[in-house]
């Protein structure tokens, strides 16, 4: 629950090229050549740090997902797949 309104917070959806943007922004990837076929091991900064930042967006959006879940993930199409079969 939201401590000032006493109402749950609303989860947090987020469209496919939101993601791109979302994970341009903390992967320092040029966003035009970021795409969701792209693998994450491939990335640069695709490392514990962006993994927790992911975790963290994700929990924003209600769902739950243990680190073995974010380190097992091998694209970022798998990333927005995982975010839309758990709305």
């Amino acid at each position: 629950m939201d401590g000032r309104s006493g109402l749950a917070p609303k989860p947090l959806t987020m469209q496919r090229n939101e993601w791109i943007e979302f994970l341009s922004g903390i992967l320092q990837e040029d966003i035009g050549a970021l795409n969701e076929n792209a693998l994450l091991a491939d990335l640069v900064y695709w490392d514990s740090m962006a993994q927790l930042v992911v975790m963290a967006k994700l929990h924003e959006a209600g769902i739950k997902i243990q680190p073995s879940q974010v380190r097992a993930l091998r694209g970022v199409q798998e990333l927005i797949e995982q975010h839309k079969a758990e709305l």
